[in-house]
């Protein structure tokens, strides 16, 4: 039975407008790169008034996508989404979301389900913003096949928060690599794995929860969570899009 912990919500976030200090929600991308948002388009940071808290997709210029535990627990009326900004702290535009809608089938404690929709009052307008491209409800994701994940987490076990935007790469690992590396915990069908096992580099998680995994120019997945972010037995979990693609649709209309 899975026993992670969610501490987001009790790890101070970064400030809106404001250089960063040196802690917030947490995570990392290790062995990431600066990116920019024109790479990324479709990345978001969401904040709870002036914290940083996770990582975000936008869907549609008025819908975007993040995990549910990013949300849980906050306040809808103190949410923002940042979009078009390469930086975490400043640039873009800043949406105040209207409303949350989790998956109906969400459980906090094995993190199952583990999506929330987000809906904006009014539209993002801002330039370098676009939606993600949404796969077919019949996409497989295949052992071995490389994602791209991006977020403003960790880029160190020194708990550097960069302000620039990062991303890297990673493989897709099979079902019985990410169950060993997870014994005890329920590995579920909205879940698969990505990161090299035996290799303490490229990975991602508290900070850089609810962002994008991206195979192929199409969002497969969130990045949701780990046992041990960069460890080299534990790979990223992320929550698999394909599998919930008809309950977007059946939300958001798109």
């Amino acid at each position: 039975m899975l026993k992670v912990t969610v501490a987001v919500l009790a790890i101070l976030g970064v400030t809106l407008g404001l250089p960063q200090p040196s802690k917030s929600p947490g995570g990392r991308i290790i062995g990431g790169h600066d990116t920019t948002i024109q790479e990324h388009p479709y990345q978001l940071a969401l904040y709870f008034h002036r914290m940083f808290i996770c990582g975000a997709v936008l869907l549609r210029y008025d819908w975007a996508i993040t995990t549910a535990h990013c949300t849980e627990g906050w306040q809808v009326n103190g949410l923002i989404v940042r979009a078009g900004s390469t930086t975490v702290s400043v640039g873009g535009q800043l949406a105040n979301v209207l409303r949350v809608v989790y998956h109906e089938r969400y459980n906090r404690r094995t993190l199952d389900y583990n999506y929330a929709l987000l809906e904006f009052r009014g539209s993002i307008a801002v330039r370098n913003a676009a939606p993600a491209t949404l796969p077919a409800p019949t996409r497989g994701i295949y052992p071995g096949e490389m994602a791209t994940i991006s977020g403003w987490g960790r880029t160190s076990v020194t708990n550097y928060y960069p302000d620039v935007l990062q991303a890297t790469e990673v493989p897709i690992l099979n079902l019985l690599e990410c169950e060993l590396s997870y014994p005890g915990y329920d590995i579920t069908e909205t879940m698969f794995c990505g990161g090299v096992l035996g290799y303490t580099g490229k990975d991602a998680s508290h900070g850089d929860r609810g962002g994008p995994v991206i195979i192929d120019g199409e969002l497969v997945g969130l990045i949701s969570f780990a046992i041990s972010h960069g460890a080299p037995e534990t790979p990223d979990v992320y929550a698999n899009i394909p599998i919930v693609r008809n309950w977007i649709q059946s939300i958001t209309g798109i």
